[in-house]
């Protein structure tokens, strides 16, 4: 009799153990499709987003505003310092601030003063504010009846700009994002390990669409000054008079990393691998502002006067032991790769090399599973500067990006 009883015990707990395993089974499903649909919710796979990609209260802790010489108020972001160099200080020719919070160098009257200033650029982050204007911003992107949200494409033509909103360019994935490299590249690597296409894109478009609502709430956005190729260690800069070791194949995700660890210090902004929109609309704000007209960033011969092509010709620099300059000379009919920003000649709005140079990597799709490049590149002739020039590449030497800084 006792022996039965046990038996029923046993077979009793078992049972309920089983069915115990069975609700907790049931019970992670029911947590993790939840936790799906909210991450799905928040990262723009549901039509909330069209309802929240609006101004949000501006967050005091995380700028400050400061009044350019042309008396516009510019919200620099926390840890970082609005110049005091007269030609780096109004938005009308290209505000422009640097990272850290000493004081920007600003004596240009004496060549001691002059290598202070350089040292600072050579060594201090910089970016350029692009303001956004109310009736561009809604021309940036579009929600899908489906809830998902796109990048618009702008096209400079001769004239002015216009938009398309049927583009499916960014955010987007191609198969050229999911090639990270070997696993030896371990910050890489720990990024993209256990990420499918569908977590990058969900990624992409949050970060669209933050970068879309900070547009909203300060007014614009900015956008590097310098290239941005890749470091030896895998960092990327926007520095000037940089020169930078040549690959053989630069992969797309290492260069996004890098951009993204390009704020990781600082809790109030984020940096970004530029958008090909932003791209644009950094062209519509050079043109808007009378530094080139429509008309001269779609002329080929423009671009070559004014950026680094094969058929151009100036004077570049590059930076001795105790920053005092060496003068190079880039000849037509030559393919030379010059530091960033070396050469005033290639510079419209403070905004060097967009002309030339590298190829500059955005986060659009071009098809062909490439990604989008712009500007043209040293080894090409007459491009235009614009770049309603656009590449596919699937990465190689002659490959850099462009950051873009937006305050959280």
């Amino acid at each position: 009799m006792n022996s039965n009883r046990r038996k029923y015990r046993r077979i009793r707990i078992i049972e309920l153990s089983i069915l115990l395993c069975i609700v907790v089974l049931i019970m992670c499903l029911f947590f993790n499709l939840i936790r799906r649909r909210t991450l799905r919710l928040l990262q723009g796979n549901n039509k909330y987003i069209d309802l929240a990609v609006d101004a949000k209260t501006k967050n005091s802790a995380n700028y400050t505003d400061v009044t350019s010489l042309d008396g516009i108020d510019v919200p620099v972001p926390s840890g970082f310092v609005a110049s005091t160099i007269n030609s780096e200080r109004s938005v009308s020719s290209g505000f422009v601030i640097y990272e850290g919070n000493d004081l920007v160098p600003n004596d240009d009257t004496t060549e001691e003063g002059l290598k202070e200033i350089r040292k600072a650029q050579n060594t201090r982050n910089q970016f350029v504010w692009i303001p956004v204007p109310s009736e561009l911003i809604s021309k940036l992107y579009r929600i899908t009846d489906d809830g998902i949200i796109y990048a618009n494409k702008i096209s400079i033509n001769s004239s002015n700009y216009s938009v398309d909103r049927s583009a499916v360019v960014e955010p987007v994935v191609s198969s050229n994002e999911l090639d990270y490299g070997s696993a030896t590249d371990i910050p890489l690597f720990n990024w993209r390990r256990g990420k499918t296409a569908e977590d990058m894109l969900s990624s992409y478009r949050q970060k669209f669409y933050e970068t879309m609502v900070s547009i909203k709430t300060y007014g614009g956005f900015y956008i590097g000054r310098y290239e941005s190729p890749l470091t030896i260690n895998g960092e990327l800069t926007s520095r000037r008079y940089v020169e930078y070791p040549r690959y053989d194949y630069s992969p797309f995700l290492k260069m996004y990393s890098g951009v993204l660890n390009m704020s990781k210090e600082n809790e109030c902004v984020d940096t970004h691998l530029i958008w090909n929109v932003l791209w644009d609309c950094t062209q519509v704000r050079i043109a808007e502002s009378g530094a080139a007209t429509f008309a001269d960033l779609v002329n080929g011969t423009y671009g070559v006067s004014h950026g680094n092509y094969t058929g151009s010709a100036f004077t570049y620099y590059t930076l001795d032991t105790d920053y005092s300059l060496i003068s190079h000379s880039k000849n037509s009919g030559t393919s030379v790769l010059i530091p960033t920003g070396s050469s005033d000649s290639t510079m419209l709005y403070n905004i060097f090399d967009m002309a030339g140079n590298y190829y500059e990597y955005t986060m659009s799709n071009k098809g062909s599973n490439k990604d989008t490049s712009r500007g043209g590149v040293y080894t090409q002739n007459n491009q235009q500067f614009n770049t309603s020039q656009e590449s596919r590449d699937k990465g190689g030497h002659e490959v850099a990006t462009r950051a873009i800084l937006y305050i959280k």
